[in-house]
């Protein structure tokens, strides 16, 4: 954050955001497996959805105050202030995991004797990778062209922008918790399908939008399939893998979904540029309408749920 404050080049800002990514990446591993590691077997879904919605409602916070304070002071004065003020509150969130949050893996070790079993993958384990993957480059295919297609339809206003990104964030922060826990109740697979249909359809929509409004709804609805598979999603990857494997299992997982996650937006952007603005909602839909089929084929059971045992041995 501190790098991104005093970022005044192009290449600077390329080796802030590798940093940042570097130190993303270690805490996103360790944030789920402790979540995964302090919650009950029937209460995954709901326990990832916290740390999803915890990260959201920052998220919606943070921008809130971007917004504001670019809004208000020239933008490099405005960058610079604001980017410090994230390294500061960085620096408080650093402290307050060393200081407060609990070692869940050595204390597990030491009261409950796990064995040095073998790494493995389950094979539901790698099925789920496979969605992940697709799933990601669908997604991130839109995630950066969304403001793009706004400023060239709508609107260049930044409070504007702003104003039409809140809805989704709310959703972003307020669901997930809600939504993992219907993962709990009926089982991983269903939120999953329904998740990725509504996705799909919603993106076939974006194209037809006259209106900025009617924009934001099919936004918001968009936003609903994609938090209703998520948490499902992030709780199948304890479900199906050993206890003393969770970090490397979530490592993996992240890894694959952020492979997607850099394919999809070089992807997408092409397609934007060169194949008409149309196409890559028009690709995304049909992907992930897809992928709720891949689900449905992969995971024979449509109400998957993993009933873990003993030591949290994978089905």
């Amino acid at each position: 954050m501190f790098l991104f404050s005093v970022s005044t080049s192009i290449t600077l800002l390329y080796i802030s955001r590798l940093i940042q990514a570097v130190g993303a990446s270690f805490m996103w591993v360790t944030a789920y497996s402790i979540a995964m590691d302090l919650s009950d077997t029937e209460k995954r879904g709901s326990s990832i959805g916290q740390v999803d919605g915890a990260s959201a409602k920052g998220a919606v916070l943070g921008a809130c105050i971007g917004f504001a304070i670019l809004g208000s002071v020239p933008f490099l004065r405005g960058w610079s202030a604001l980017f410090k003020g994230y390294a500061v509150l960085s620096l408080a969130a650093a402290l307050i995991a060393f200081r407060f949050i609990p070692e869940t893996k050595k204390e597990m070790q030491k009261e409950e004797h796990l064995p040095n079993e073998k790494k493995q993958f389950d094979k539901n384990f790698l099925k789920l990778l496979a969605i992940v993957f697709i799933s990601s480059i669908s997604a991130s295919m839109l995630s950066p062209l969304l403001m793009i297609y706004l400023q060239d339809k709508f609107t260049t206003e930044p409070s504007v922008i702003g104003l039409a990104y809140i809805p989704a964030a709310l959703v972003y922060a307020l669901l997930p918790s809600k939504l993992g826990g219907v993962s709990d109740k009926i089982g991983r697979i269903p939120p999953m399908i329904f998740g990725l249909l509504g996705s799909g359809i919603v993106s076939f929509g974006f194209t037809y939008c006259n209106s900025l409004a009617v924009l934001v709804l099919l936004w918001v609805l968009e936003s609903v399939g994609t938090v209703m598979a998520s948490p499902a999603e992030e709780a199948m990857v304890a479900d199906l893998t050993q206890e003393n494997f969770r970090g490397s299992a979530y490592g993996f997982y992240l890894f694959i979904s952020s492979l997607g996650a850099a394919i999809g937006p070089l992807l997408g952007g092409w397609l934007y540029d060169f194949a008409g603005h149309a196409v890559p909602f028009y690709l995304n839909g049909a992907i992930l309408l897809l992928n709720a089929l891949l689900v449905l084929i992969l995971f024979q059971n449509p109400f998957y749920r993993e009933k873990v045992s003993g030591n949290d041995s994978p089905g």
